[in-house]
């Protein structure tokens, strides 16, 4: 098991342990002044109790030595942090309780009730210990049971089958331990290995939704200007036609094409030209601001802008804001007075069953900008 694994998996093993011993200790408490209050009806079965003395002793035992070990054990670990050290003591106390019951009401012929055997089975299934602990707290059951026999009995009536016993008690015990151990063990590595697998997988996951969110992004995106592309307007486009159609609102568009731009490339070379087009770029994101508006950059210095839910009153007060707007900025040209640009829309209020004639259309407006001296808009109905 890797290092990390093996540091975990003692913290919850502490942990285990502690909240376990906390209700053994209750249930101990219970089983001792159950026998207690029963001793009537068994104590006759018994091969250790054979005086009143004794039966004194094992009364006083059941009813007031064992609980109140036991309580003061469940009060500890109530109100106590986790420790591996703690927790082998609270065991070793647990153990030596269980033994000196298990030990009181064995039977005639020496071996222990299947209770007994449940009971200390129960323990070794409950608790999560490494071998050492195992040898030390099966050991000292196997050791306190055998004191509380000699405390009771006479040992020289005891014979070999019931050392035999003690001994496969043991081992058997042992098995159990080291069994449950390595399956503790080994289930815990499992699961902490499926939860790394999944938390990576859903780290990887989550990388590539991010990464193809970034890809759509950026296919959807002009590179020069920020602005959304043809390809994105194409499907906006589409998809305002559907919701037009369905609703029957009116529909407008503009196409933006900056005035005489091949001279501001020759002139001041490329560069200037490209800042040209962001500028105009951001100038139009300053002026287009509802939501379901769609600026893009339609292709080299043309813009096109989508306009729901837009009259041709609204269209045209929109373009005269753009030009305005633009002239405001001063951009330098190399023979003109400054950076223009034409504007040519439509505004569709019936159903468009041609999307092409529809752009069409705005560009026919455009064109009729640029043969009236540029630096201004045309907005036509369509029909």
């Amino acid at each position: 098991m890797q290092s990390h694994y093996t540091k975990q998996f003692s913290d919850y093993v502490n942990v285990h342990n502690h909240q376990r011993i906390f209700t053994i200790s209750l249930v101990i408490l219970f089983i001792s002044v159950f026998l207690g209050l029963t001793l009537d009806l068994w104590i006759s079965r018994s091969a250790i109790i054979d005086s009143e003395h004794e039966l004194f002793v094992l009364y006083n035992t059941l009813l007031m030595g064992i609980p109140i070990i036991c309580l003061c054990v469940g009060l500890v670990f109530r109100f106590s942090l986790p420790s591996n050290p703690l927790n082998i003591g609270g065991i070793f106390s647990l153990n030596a309780s269980l033994a000196a019951i298990h030990t009181v009401i064995l039977t005639d012929a020496l071996t222990f009730s299947p209770i007994s055997i449940i009971a200390i089975t129960l323990m070794a299934k409950i608790f999560i210990l490494k071998t050492i602990s195992l040898i030390f707290l099966f050991g000292s059951y196997v050791l306190f049971g055998f004191l509380t026999i000699v405390e009771f009995h006479d040992t020289e009536t005891l014979g070999i089958q019931f050392y035999f016993f003690l001994v496969m008690l043991f081992i058997w015990l042992l098995y159990l331990g080291l069994d449950h151990y390595k399956k503790e063990r080994n289930q815990f590595v499992y699961k902490r290995r499926q939860a790394r697998q999944l938390s990576q997988i859903t780290l990887q996951r989550m990388l590539i939704e991010s990464h193809n969110m970034i890809l759509e992004r950026k296919s959807n995106v002009d590179e020069l200007t920020a602005l959304y592309n043809r390809r994105f307007f194409e499907k906006a486009y589409n998809d305002e036609l559907l919701g037009m159609n369905r609703s029957c609102r009116s529909l407008a568009v503009l196409l933006v094409d900056i005035d005489h731009f091949k001279a501001v490339n020759d002139s001041f070379g490329h560069d200037r030209g490209d800042q040209c087009i962001r500028q105009i770029a951001t100038a139009l994101n300053q002026c287009v601001t509802r939501k379901d508006d769609v600026v893009a950059r339609y292709g080299g210095e043309e813009f096109i802008v989508l306009l729901p839910n837009t009259d041709i009153a609204g269209a045209l007060g929109l373009a005269n804001h753009i030009n305005q707007y633009i002239r405001r900025l001063n951009l330098q040209h190399p023979f003109m007075e400054h950076v223009t640009v034409s504007i040519g829309g439509a505004v569709a209020s019936n159903k468009i069953t041609d999307k092409k004639a529809f752009i069409k259309k705005a560009d026919e407006n455009l064109y009729t900008v640029k043969h009236n001296g540029r630096d201004g808009a045309c907005i036509l109905r369509y029909s």
